[in-house]
């Protein structure tokens, strides 16, 4: 007869040192691939997030000018890398509830009721071209104050405005080229030099 030899030590169940090391080193090399590419992605769709708001402040203040039937400002300072739309809140005189044009209004540091709206550029973004053109037929010319102050856009109660060409960039080297249209007061993303 045979004899069945058992081993004192019954087979434990679980994984051994070279499986969970293989296991980390897989997981190590897709991350590795992986997190550069989500860094990247994200930087991109930031970008694309803050083209898209300084293409909605042009489209409300052309918005607001049609609205209000007056001019609106358009304004982009340098400095602060700030777009922002500034209106005059309507006449008291109006019928219209205050309560509708609440939302609109702020308070000024010096008690004046002012209407606002603005998209601040991240620090990692600027505006490389700022090209304003006089009139609705008149040819482009540099903004002298792109430098250092303010440069203003005035849409018209008819929706026209000053023409504009202007390129966004962001510090990965993204950008946008952007047109602004005096007939319409449409601003315009350029495909051809759209973002990667």
């Amino acid at each position: 007869m045979m004899r069945r030899t058992t081993s004192k030590n019954p087979p434990s169940a679980g994984f051994t040192l070279i499986e969970i090391l293989i296991v980390i080193v897989i997981i190590a090399v897709m991350s590795a691939i992986a997190v550069p590419a989500y860094v990247r992605y994200l930087a991109h769709v930031r970008f694309q997030t803050k083209v898209r708001q300084v293409q909605d402040i042009f489209a409300y203040a052309r918005e607001q000018a049609v609205t209000r039937d007056s001019t609106v400002t358009l304004r982009f300072d340098k400095g602060t890398a700030m777009f922002t739309v500034e209106f005059t809140p309507p006449s008291q005189l109006s019928d219209q509830p205050a309560a509708f044009n609440a939302g609109d209004i702020t308070q000024s540091s010096n008690g004046q009721t002012n209407n606002t709206k603005n998209v601040q550029l991240d620090p990692e973004q600027t505006v490389l071209q700022y090209t304003v053109s006089e009139g609705t037929n008149a040819p482009a010319k540099p903004a002298s104050k792109l430098q250092t102050g303010s440069n203003d856009l005035h849409f018209l109660s008819d929706g026209t405005v000053e023409g504009l060409d202007m390129t966004m960039a962001q510090s990965d080297g993204r950008r946008a080229h952007l047109e602004l249209m005096p007939s319409t007061g449409r601003l315009m993303l350029d495909p051809g030099v759209a973002t990667e």
